[in-house]
């Protein structure tokens, strides 16, 4: 359309929504598209060490010096106290002080001393090992549960760290018009059109397996099977029926 990139911003390792990781071979070709087309690469890194699977992947900051890289205290030590960091050329930094400035004029001074006192005193990346091995033993428990209760038709991505996973159904499915039934059962979840600018993703939802104990997490998948058959079925009376057209989009999808 002749409009050139601002930035490029990308989350590459345990992406959220999809809990996707960036290949090595995808993030040298990231930087080298960035490279020939002078885009700046912002790489936010939330969930960068919360893996617990596979192996640890370069930074895209540490294969280029000119990438902002962005990280945060939230998932590693206490969400509540807001507080990140970036680690960027100095002409960036220099900007991004003064829009700082201008919003909050400075961060909890009480917040950063807590901060600093935890990384220093605290022997912090044992505590995060407990965590990893928890999110484990949750993120294992859900994909157990919708390998057990999910439609064949029916995928889903597995992270190698990170908090959330994603789902994806036929095209004919739409996790907006599901909803509803599901938080009746008590279950929440992302529509996949969160995602999205555009309204796409109408067929696809974010899990997030952080928070509950493997056994709630089980039967929360289980509730959400539930409500995913009913709507399935119902779709399929519809279409015995001849209520619905079939396209070759819906009829594909259904015979996965």
């Amino acid at each position: 359309a002749g409009r050139h990139p601002k930035f490029i911003y990308v989350i590459p390792n345990f992406n959220n929504p999809s809990g996707i990781t960036m290949s090595l071979e995808r993030r040298h070709l990231l930087l080298e598209l960035a490279h020939r087309w002078n885009i700046p690469v912002v790489e936010d890194d939330p969930y960068g060490l919360i893996r617990y699977e596979g192996q640890d992947l370069t930074r895209l900051k540490a294969m280029d010096d000119q990438v902002i890289y962005l990280g945060t205290t939230s998932k590693i030590f206490a969400p509540g106290l807001r507080l990140a960091w970036i680690v960027a050329p100095h002409h960036f930094l220099e900007r991004i002080n003064l829009s700082k400035q201008g919003a909050d004029l400075c961060t909890s001074p009480f917040n950063m001393v807590l901060a600093e006192h935890y990384f220093n005193e605290v022997d912090w990346q044992a505590a995060l090992e407990v965590s990893k091995t928890r999110y484990r033993e949750r993120k294992n428990a859900m994909l157990a549960a919708l390998e057990e209760f999910f439609p064949e038709d029916v995928s889903w991505t597995h992270p190698e760290g990170g908090l959330f996973l994603w789902v994806s159904f036929p095209p004919y499915f739409d996790t907006n018009q599901l909803l509803p039934a599901a938080l009746e059962k008590g279950v929440a979840y992302v529509p996949g059109t969160n995602c999205y600018p555009d309204g796409r993703g109408a067929s696809s939802m974010r899990l997030c397996y952080s928070f509950e104990t493997p056994e709630h997490i089980h039967e929360a998948i289980s509730r959400l099977a539930s409500c995913v058959q009913d709507r399935m079925a119902l779709y399929r009376a519809f279409r015995e029926a001849g209520a619905l057209p079939e396209t070759a989009s819906t009829k594909h999808s259904y015979r996965q």
